[in-house]
């Protein structure tokens, strides 16, 4: 159990890392197919250390994915506001204020 919180620890936050860059530079689609990825080799790592019952696995996968769909919110969010801090300093500009 050990090795396996060490493997996990140390991937999840390198992983997690990868992540948050996914959404700041690569498109919708490109960000989903790596989650996509992502998602399947965390079930292979679980499965290979763990011999996780189904309701398990199924709990952690649903809670992986919901972190990830909370990150494309937070992204979409984060842009809109930057856009329009964007374009206020922008009509500041053009007005003269």
């Amino acid at each position: 159990m050990e090795y396996y919180v060490n493997d996990f620890e140390d991937a999840m936050l390198r992983d997690t890392r990868k992540a948050s860059s996914w959404i700041m530079e690569d498109s919708y689609s490109d960000y989903t197919l790596k989650v996509e990825e992502y998602l399947k080799k965390e079930k292979d790592r679980v499965c290979h250390y763990i011999n996780l019952h189904v309701s398990n696995e199924k709990k952690l996968l649903e809670t992986l994915l919901l972190v990830f769909v909370i990150l494309v919110r937070c992204s979409q969010i984060l842009s809109v506001i930057l856009l329009k801090a964007h374009l206020l300093r922008w009509c500041k500009v053009v007005v003269g204020q």
